[in-house]
């Protein structure tokens, strides 16, 4: 699935981005100010972020083994 981010991987590589860091890069002046992007490339690479975080959301949601891990985490007091 080719994203149209391509651009983005160098500095990704470069600042040591992890998948948990990726997902916060959401607020558009922040990533053109930290990630130096001109404004296009941002709202682009922005918007893929958001549909990555909707994906893991998705999946956390309905994945029935990552519900029941998360149950019995609560269910531990």
């Amino acid at each position: 699935h080719q994203s149209g981010c391509s651009f983005a991987l160098k500095t990704i590589k470069e600042q040591e981005i992890d998948g948990a860091a990726l997902l916060l890069l959401d607020d558009l002046p922040k990533v053109q100010d930290l990630l130096e992007f001109k404004l296009g490339p941002a709202v682009k690479f922005c918007h893929v972020v958001e549909q990555l975080r909707t994906q893991v959301i998705d999946t956390f949601h309905s994945s029935p083994s990552l519900k029941t891990s998360r149950l019995s985490m609560t269910n531990t007091s």
